[in-house]
């Protein structure tokens, strides 16, 4: 779900150790994206979501619409 995606990434984060601005230079990304993921998910675009999911923390990203 969605709403869940924020809770996932800041645990992650945390699990791995990694302070906000750690994951920001893992990910190449900036420390307000990072918190906008955490807190608000859908203010973030999705390229910067795989950068944070995919080089910052090591994972996957995938997107799935069921009709």
């Amino acid at each position: 779900e969605i709403a869940q995606l924020g809770s996932l990434i800041r645990n992650a984060r945390l699990d791995k150790g990694f302070s906000e601005t750690e994951l920001a230079r893992r990910s190449c990304t900036s420390v307000g994206s990072i918190v906008s993921a955490e807190e608000n998910v859908l203010n973030v675009s999705w390229s910067t979501l795989e950068k944070i999911v995919e080089t910052g923390l090591g994972g996957e990203l995938d997107l799935a619409i069921r009709l």
